[in-house]
């Protein structure tokens, strides 16, 4: 595998990247399309997020390898692939890595939301907030966005939201900070 960066371009407010992984046979650059203008996000820290939780959610920090496994079940279910085998997407290992934190929110003892925060360099970055297709717009985003969050209370935090959850990052105070598009 040879990674070679193709263009590089960059400004104040926008940040747009080119990168292709060449492999025998992959189609060049310039047949790939690129996709719609994506944004980074920040929220300054110190401001706590009040704000009721969700009814029946009980939010759990994941620590074992099994609640690891649960959690990658739903993360992959919230963002619409089929689940794999466990750990496909994070070897336990992680779970010893004291910059992370695995959350999982759970209804009646089923996981239905989750998140993480990786706090590193004076920055919390929040990744995976997704909740289950069926239990959306019950405010289970918000309360697992706010949980990862308090992994850095004071740090100003950064994310890269879907289009769908542009408006509840909005809502926690996230702003708009440079867009990019992939290629």
């Amino acid at each position: 595998l040879n990674e070679k960066p193709i263009r590089l371009l960059g400004d104040s407010a926008t940040y747009t990247c080119e990168i292709a992984r060449r492999l025998p046979g992959a189609p060049a650059v310039s047949a790939a399309v690129p996709s719609r203008p994506r944004s980074w996000r920040v929220r300054t820290g110190a401001a706590r997020l009040a704000g009721d939780m969700a009814p029946g959610l009980v939010i759990e920090q994941v620590h074992e390898a099994a609640g690891l496994a649960d959690f990658e079940r739903a993360a992959s279910l919230g963002f619409g692939s089929p689940p794999g085998p466990a750990f496909t997407w994070h070897a336990p290992p992680l779970l010893l890595d004291p910059r992370l934190q695995l959350w999982r929110g759970r209804l009646a003892g089923d996981t239905v939301a989750v998140s993480m925060g990786f706090a590193e360099a004076g920055v919390l970055g929040i990744y995976g907030v997704t909740t289950l297709p069926q239990y959306r717009r019950r405010g289970l985003g918000t309360a697992l966005t706010r949980h990862a969050l308090e992994g850095g209370p004071s740090l100003p935090a950064v994310l890269q939201p879907s289009s769908m959850a542009e408006g509840l990052y909005g809502r926690l105070g996230f702003r708009r900070f440079t867009t990019f598009r992939a290629w």
